[in-house]
């Protein structure tokens, strides 16, 4: 299965679901999961300190908790992995669970993708409510300013209906707070 978590998650569940054919879920299991940072083969995160290292873990695999009925769980802060949007491509990593019980063992593996997934709402929000200023000219501009109120997001040329200037007009809207 592929799992896709934004940069930003506190809390990406991990889950894994054992079941024996005929019984349903299998509780009571001593599971884990291993994240590897893919296409590595041999370089996991160590969930004591949120890097990936080739060895020296201080927790690989870490244990998950027994929700109930056979389903299992891990949470996974990927905001302490240190991915940004600027890294550019999304991230791609390997969750590897690992179930042991009495009579039981098993294998399974979900891809990860680290991404921005909400840039576009993002944005579409800063645009209808974040500071903005327009300035007369030809062409003239409209700046659009980051949430912090400071830090310029982006800026737009501006012109009327036929490609004329915009001219600035006492009382008219120029600012938005």
């Amino acid at each position: 299965m592929t799992l896709e978590f934004d940069f930003n998650d506190t809390a990406a569940p991990l889950e894994l679901v054992v079941n024996l054919v005929g019984t349903g879920g299998v509780a009571g299991l001593a599971c884990t999961v291993a994240v590897r940072l893919s296409p590595t083969t041999n370089s996991y995160l160590d969930w004591s300190d949120n890097t990936f290292k080739t060895s020296g873990w201080g927790v690989k695999d870490q244990p998950m908790t027994d929700l109930g009925t056979g389903v299992y769980q891990a949470i996974l802060n990927v905001s302490l992995l240190g991915f940004t949007p600027l890294t550019g491509l999304p991230q791609k990593l390997i969750a590897e669970y690992n179930s042991s019980g009495v009579g039981t063992s098993g294998l399974a593996s979900d891809t990860l993708i680290i991404s921005e997934l909400r840039p576009d709402a993002k944005l579409s929000r800063q645009y209808q409510s974040n500071r903005s200023e327009a300035l007369g000219g030809l062409p003239g501009t409209l700046t659009l300013y980051e949430d912090d109120g400071v830090t310029v997001l982006s800026v737009q040329n501006l012109t009327d209906y036929a490609g004329n200037a915009v001219v600035n007009v006492p009382g008219s809207p120029a600012k938005r707070a």
